[in-house]
């Protein structure tokens, strides 16, 4: 029989110890977004859908929060004519177009995002590029951000369409994560 290990509460739980000293585990796992969607409520999505121009910033999301970063999940596009899109961070935009409200994917919690996102946003110039590239006629590309993106306290986010089109699609997964 294997060694053990007590867990120390004097409550007589014990851990097996297998014959070359590992310990077994069985153990649940989740993806951030999900933990802070349950937990925290603090999970969310930003879309907006329009008749775009060429170049067109289809959605643009700047993190208001004081306290947290804003973790970009995924990333959604799509369009009805084949086109680039462009992912870039703009600064110091003065915003306009139309006010998009984050929708709290914990349908539990009225919580709102801590972030300001238009559609059709005119006001910004395109920052660095974080990624582009080319989309179909009426496909969708889902970009897997994974948490690469952080936008930290200000910081902005947005998705540019560069061929014209009837309609443009661009949804924003995110959460918040604490700043350390």
């Amino acid at each position: 029989m294997g060694d053990f290990i007590k867990d120390g509460t004097g409550a007589g739980y014990l851990a097996r110890v297998d014959v070359e000293h590992r310990l077994r585990v069985y153990a649940t796992t989740e993806s951030e977004i999900s933990h802070e969607s349950e937990s925290n409520n603090r999970a969310y999505t930003w879309t907006y859908a329009y008749d775009y121009d060429a170049n067109d910033t289809i959605l643009w999301l700047k993190n208001t929060s004081s306290s947290h970063n804003l973790i970009i999940n995924k990333v959604g596009v799509s369009s009805d004519t084949t086109t680039q899109f462009v992912a870039h961070f703009p600064k110091d935009t003065v915003y306009a177009g139309t006010l998009v409200t984050g929708v709290n994917v914990n349908r539990s919690s009225n919580n709102p995002a801590d972030a300001l996102c238009y559609g059709n946003e005119t006001g910004n110039t395109r920052g660095d590029i974080e990624v582009q590239g080319f989309i179909a006629a009426n496909a969708f590309a889902l970009i897997p951000q994974d948490g690469s993106v952080i936008l930290g306290i200000g910081n902005e986010f947005a998705i540019d369409l560069v061929t014209a089109g009837t309609m443009g699609i661009v949804t924003i997964r995110g959460y918040y994560h604490k700043v350390d």
